[in-house]
């Protein structure tokens, strides 16, 4: 028999392994833990312990922020959308192969991930380390 190992959180252990209640036991573990979070930064802001604000003094909309939204934010969900259609397009076209073929999708794209990441972790190192030494603004 082949050894099962878990990567899981406190409450998902406890729901998961010794309540035995599997994926609904995860949903309740994950409900709970934003719960007490949300609780946790409730308690955070109402101290004055922050710098943010939620008055509506502090809300001042101007054409420049939102230009400097859309100039971050729109690149960064075009991409996003775009990789979750590839996504579904390749699942419906891998459930003919069956469940196999899925799982190993979902292990090879996590591997890729991975490489990706690492990527872009010294790609951004180096952005630093160049801005530094050699001036560079990077459009910036």
């Amino acid at each position: 028999m082949q050894e099962v190992k878990y990567n899981l959180n406190l409450l998902d252990s406890v729901f998961i392994l010794l309540l035995h209640q599997g994926a609904a036991g995860a949903a309740w573990a994950t409900i709970i833990g934003n719960f007490f979070a949300v609780l946790y930064y409730v308690a955070v802001f109402l101290k004055g312990r922050t710098s943010l604000s939620i008055a509506p003094h502090d809300f001042k909309p101007s054409a420049r922020i939102f230009r400097e939204v859309l100039k971050i934010g729109l690149p960064n969900s075009i991409s996003q959308i775009i990789m979750s259609f590839s996504n579904i397009l390749l699942n419906n076209l891998a459930v003919g192969y069956g469940d196999y073929v899925i799982s190993a999708y979902g292990v090879a794209g996590k591997l890729i991930n991975m490489v990706f990441m690492i990527t872009v972790g010294y790609v951004s190192g180096y952005m630093l380390f160049a801005r530094d030494n050699y001036g560079l603004t990077f459009g910036v």
